[in-house]
């Protein structure tokens, strides 16, 4: 009987000796971490050194973690951990641990732009259980710059399938006294104390996406902390700001604030008697130096039917300030966003607000009212508001003003800056409540959005209107807005030489004057105004001429195509006035003149643009359309004698593109003479066809790469039969 028993003896001491060969080869070599970070990118598990005794059952020293899901990277250290795993799980694909403690832990949790998207959902996934990882040492927590410091009791189980099965999280609890809230190195809170639980129920990630999973999860949380009391000094520009370096951590309990937070959630609502309360001490030091001490106070209650929050701010010393604010938002439940919208959310809120106050940033200013990428509000500066919303409206009565504030608008890839004025109010409107925001620049400049060192514009007395409608979810939808100014200064026209495509027109130089009544869609992009622009000494290139006078456009747009940024024309009109050659100092060649209108245009924004419109003129004469195609030597001596006399109605199809302008068809005429034309305009080349007619008679001239060609023999029928390349 003793040699069979001695054998399973020797037998199970084989195995064992076996096991801890193995099992501590499979740990201390390459073996163990090839094995376990089979997807580095998604999950990495590192040791320094490791023990196993009995199958199941590990001890690993300086255990490094790390994993990525979506956007959030978490990493968590320990100087030693050991768990068990159960074994005859494994052979129905289930990795389970039982239990899992470790020492010293320090876990960092941080958001990150690449997005680490989970593999599609496959049957047939592993089961991972980690009933109790745990710890009764945890050092520190970190989101991002925010740094928790104590001793805590830490304590996570999780149930996960892969190949994007259910997930499920029992139990999630945390335990810590005497804790310190640090963001970087400056420390906001001591004396931490918490006492926290989540829970959340077996589900699928399509069933409950992102945050949606709060609204099936259980949690509690109780929260005590001691806060620093926050300073606000006078700065050197006038304004009350945070000195954060001057807050005190240490200090007598009567120094502080206090923080406390008593709430429970269950199936995403807030449960009643829920409470957040904060109290913070407020030391003001003018710029004498004195010191003022006030109280702040926020407030979040839970109450049966809805969640209230309340803020008092007192001022600072000699300011007269204050913010008083009482908000409610209908129901328990969290605000949460639907389908990355907060419209459900927003449709809950109601109650006031009324401050008067002198703000360090002023960059929520404008989204409050009118929330637009391209408007924006920043500075410091006072708000004095009374605002007034009832179920996600701004009431009727609403008012915030701000006497200065630094204005940045964004229109057509150009950016308009100056200090302004703004008033926002909630006025009724053909029955209906809207939003409107006035701001008025004193004195404002123009640049391109990508060169905001350059100066395009000056002037004085911009005026922006916006309006919008409906809910403050539904602002973004219904805004409106009307940018005004009058004439505002061009220092330099060859500014707009980026806008002109090729070099087939240019400016050389000169002033100008600039006018613009533009209407806005949300966007910020044109619906439709009016741009006027006078001129007076102009210089311009026109292929090969140089010439010099004074310019005036008035045009009208309507937009065509907002995805092309595509514009109609309606109603433009283009005067040229003393015009002359540039050396030319004979009677007939000043004081050249023209007055053309557009009937009908279009116009794509871009730079360079793109414009193409049938143009009718009333010219003095058509001394520069001949001119445009060979100097006046090369002409024979009675053409302008005989043609360039008179008035003449011009009409032609006018595009300016492709690195060119072109003039394509283009009849000239009077009681004298009929001329046609075809002309295209590219580096100051010109190319074209010219075709000179009085009665029977006629005169072709071609012109290509700088060599004129003159057709004196049916030059008629040349024309009719040639075609721009």
């Amino acid at each position: 009987m003793r040699a069979p028993g001695l054998k399973i003896v020797r037998v199970v001491l084989w195995l064992w000796l076996a096991w801890l060969v193995a099992g501590n080869l499979f740990l201390n070599t390459a073996l163990g971490p090839g094995v376990v970070n089979r997807k580095p990118e998604r999950f990495q598990l590192h040791w320094s050194h490791g023990v196993t005794l009995y199958p199941g059952h590990a001890w690993l020293w300086n255990v490094q973690a790390r994993g990525h899901v979506r956007h959030t990277v978490w990493e968590a250290q320990a100087a030693r951990a050991d768990g068990r795993v159960a074994l005859w799980p494994l052979f129905a694909r289930r990795l389970t641990i039982p239990s899992a403690l470790a020492h010293e832990v320090h876990v960092r949790i941080d958001r990150v732009e690449e997005d680490m998207a989970p593999p599609d959902s496959r049957p047939g996934g592993w089961w991972i259980s980690l009933d109790d990882l745990g710890t009764e040492t945890l050092r520190s927590l970190a989101y991002r710059s925010l740094r928790l410091d104590g001793t805590g009791v830490a304590h996570f189980g999780v149930r996960k399938q892969l190949r994007g099965g259910a997930l499920a999280i029992p139990r999630a609890t945390l335990r810590m006294e005497d804790g310190a809230l640090f963001d970087d190195d400056l420390q906001w809170s001591s004396h931490v104390d918490i006492d926290g639980g989540f829970q959340l129920p077996e589900h699928r990630r399509e069933d409950a996406p992102g945050l949606e999973r709060l609204k099936l999860a259980r949690a509690q949380l109780k929260l005590a902390a001691r806060t620093p009391g926050l300073v606000v000094a006078l700065d050197k520009a006038g304004n009350w700001a945070a000195d954060v370096t001057r807050l005190d951590p240490g200090g007598t309990a009567e120094d502080h604030g206090e923080l406390r937070i008593d709430m429970a959630l269950a199936d995403g609502a807030l449960q009643p008697g829920g409470s957040l309360t904060l109290a913070l001490p407020l030391d003001a030091i003018d710029a004498d130096g004195a010191d003022r001490s006030g109280q702040a106070g926020l407030v979040l209650a839970v109450d049966p039917d809805r969640l209230h929050l309340s803020a008092r701010l007192p001022p600072p010393p000699g300011d007269g300030g204050h913010v008083d604010a009482d908000l409610y938002l209908a129901g328990r439940e969290l605000p949460l966003p639907s389908r990355n919208s907060w419209a459900g959310s927003l449709q809950r809120l109601s109650g006031n607000v009324d401050l008067d106050w002198q703000f360090q940033s002023l960059h929520w200013f404008a989204p409050l009212f009118a929330r637009a990428e391209w408007l924006n509000l920043d500075g410091a500066g006072r708000v004095q508001a009374d605002v007034r919303i009832a179920e996600g409206h701004l009431a009727n009565g609403s008012t915030l003003g701000v006497p200065a504030v630094a204005a940045r608008i964004d229109v057509l890839d150009n950016r308009f800056t100056g200090t302004a004025k703004a008033q926002g109010r909630i006025e009724e409107h053909d029955g209906k409540q809207r939003t409107r925001l006035e701001l008025q620049v004193e004195s404002f400049r123009m640049s391109p959005v990508d060169a905001p060192d350059t100066t395009a514009v000056t002037g004085r007395n911009l005026r922006l209107d916006v309006t919008a409608a409906g809910a403050l979810a539904d602002m973004g939808e219904s805004m409106q807005a009307r940018l005004r100014f009058d004439d505002a200064r061009i220092p330099d026209l060859r500014y707009y030489n980026r806008f002109l495509p090729g070099r087939g027109m240019q400016f050389l130089g000169g002033q100008g004057r600039i006018t613009g009544d533009l209407t806005l869609d949300a966007a910020g992009e044109v619906a439709q105004g009016r741009i006027g622009m006078d001129a007076r000494g102009t210089r311009l290139s026109i292929g090969e001429l140089d010439v010099s006078g004074d310019l005036s456009i008035r045009t009208r747009l309507r937009r065509g195509d907002l995805a092309a940024r595509r514009f109609v024309l309606e109603g433009t009109e283009l005067d040229l006035t003393r015009l002359q050659q540039t050396g030319k100092e004979r009677a007939r060649d000043r004081d050249w003149w023209a007055r053309a209108t557009v009937p009908r245009g279009e116009l794509v924004w871009g730079r360079p643009l793109q414009l193409s419109a049938d143009v009718e003129a009333r010219a003095r004469d058509i001394g520069l359309l001949l001119s445009l195609f060979a100097h006046e030597r090369d002409y024979p001596r009675w053409v302008f004698n005989l043609v360039d006399a008179g008035e003449a109605q011009l009409t032609t199809r006018f595009h300016l593109g492709g690195g060119a302008m072109t003039l394509d068809p283009l009849q000239a005429r009077n009681n004298r003479f009929d001329v046609k034309a075809r002309l295209r305009i590219a580096d100051r080349q010109p190319l074209g066809h010219l075709l000179l007619g009085w009665g029977r008679l006629s005169l072709g001239l071609e012109l290509a790469r700088g060599e004129r060609d003159w057709h004196l023999r049916k030059a008629a029928d040349w024309f009719e039969g040639g075609r721009l390349p």
